[in-house]
């Protein structure tokens, strides 16, 4: 179960972080920066590269430990299904055993 609750927290991490990059020009519009990067305004070469080359970055990253993680819950579920149930009360022990009595009934 403990790969379960990874994959959940790395499910919403990744999904905060694609939002994040995805959206990195309505951060810039609500937040006005007249810089220069490579000479272009930093308000429109940002959002394109982060919303190009970051979201591709991300989908290679969320790939590769999104693989190692599917490893880890295959591996817990084969561990799991390789432990045997125990019997339910009132059967008999199928490795135990058998000890048989005989009897004489009446005397003769």
């Amino acid at each position: 179960m403990n790969a379960y609750k990874k994959e959940v927290r790395f499910t919403i991490g990744m999904t905060a972080a694609f939002i994040l990059v995805g959206n990195m020009g309505l951060i810039f519009s609500i937040f006005p920066v007249d810089a220069m990067l490579f000479g272009f305004p930093v308000m429109y070469i940002i959002p394109i590269l982060m919303g190009w080359f970051g979201v591709f970055f991300l989908t290679i990253v969320a790939g590769k430990i999104g693989n190692k993680i599917d490893d880890e819950i295959e591996r817990e579920n084969e561990l799991l299904n390789s432990i045997p149930e125990p019997a339910p009360i009132g059967t008999p022990d199928p490795v135990a055993p058998v000890i048989t009595a005989s009897k004489k009934v009446g005397g003769v």
